[in-house]
């Protein structure tokens, strides 16, 4: 008994010569030490290290010298998490005004933003993560509906305004360039051309079919979103979402300068920017059939 006595004071002897630590203790440091520069993704490591450090005695708390650098973890932490939720929030509005969102479930979402708005008018710091990967979640699953609702359609929002597949007429070129995306039979315009020619007349647009044009003004109109049937590229129908309508108007006597084509180009068309980004100016179907064909601006 005497001699287990005498190791036990040698091993105290030991660690007060060598500084010998509580291995829990050892284990918070080391948890500490491992979290390195903070990040939104350091949210597991230090819940980890806040986890272990609470299950210390207070005695054992006292000998984690670097707990500061936990404090300052937490700091930066919910700071991060703050500018992170602030801008998940700043995603959800702009989302929000997509012309698409209209036809979307918004219950999950609502309640996703309202509660990290809540968090944040609070200074709820111990809510932000929670509410961050909620709202992250529902923004995303957001944004996959209206990108499907996107690519079903020919067209693209411009904005999100009244208007929202409005062209600007200042995006037009000055002068026209229009040919069809595929090609057509010959009772189609191969090429939809404008001009000025003088300062005292107005501009002029030229529907070249079958190698002849007379002149047509034309005026530019905004109107409700309309939807109309495209058929490009591929060859199936599509939908196309549109705001800006054309209406052109003969600039010619019918009854001396014949253009047999004159009822057919003055039905209106319309202007829009495709999903790819192109000016495309659609014009009803010169065959009969109830659909548009897209020309391409090529100014």
């Amino acid at each position: 008994m005497k001699k287990v006595a005498l190791i036990a004071m040698g091993l105290a002897l030991a660690c007060l010569a060598t500084g010998c630590t509580d291995p829990k203790v050892t284990e918070v440091t080391e948890a500490i030490n491992a979290i390195g520069e903070v990040t939104i993704d350091s949210e597991d490591e230090i819940a980890s290290a806040n986890d272990a450090y609470a299950s210390l005695t207070d005695e054992q708390k006292k000998n984690v010298e670097n707990y500061g650098l936990l404090e300052e973890a937490n700091e930066a932490l919910s700071q991060i998490a703050y500018e992170e939720l602030t801008k998940a929030l700043e995603v959800t509005e702009e989302l929000r005004s997509n012309y698409y969102a209209q036809y979307y479930d918004m219950k999950d979402l609502d309640r996703a933003s309202e509660a990290a708005q809540s968090a944040i008018d609070g200074s709820r710091e111990d809510e932000y993560i929670d509410a961050l990967d909620t709202l992250l979640g529902e923004n995303e699953a957001f944004e996959s509906f209206l990108d499907s609702k996107e690519a079903a359609s020919y067209s693209r929002q411009t904005n999100s305004g009244e208007y929202p597949f409005a062209l600007e007429e200042s995006a037009l070129p000055d002068e026209w360039s229009f040919e069809p995306v595929t090609m057509q039979t010959s009772s189609h315009p191969t090429w939809v051309i404008s001009s000025r020619d003088a300062t005292d007349l107005p501009p002029y647009v030229n529907f070249f079919i079958d190698g002849s044009s007379r002149n047509y003004t034309y005026e530019i109109v905004n109107v409700p979103t309309t939807e109309i049937t495209v058929v490009g590229e591929n060859g199936t129908p599509q939908s196309a979402l549109v705001n800006t309508q054309v209406n052109f108007t003969a600039d010619f006597d019918q009854s001396v300068n014949q253009d047999p084509n004159k009822e057919l180009n003055e039905r209106p068309a319309y202007l829009f920017v495709s999903r790819e980004n192109y000016i495309i100016l659609a014009l009803q179907n010169y065959d009969g059939e109830d659909w548009y064909v897209p020309y391409l601006s090529y100014s």
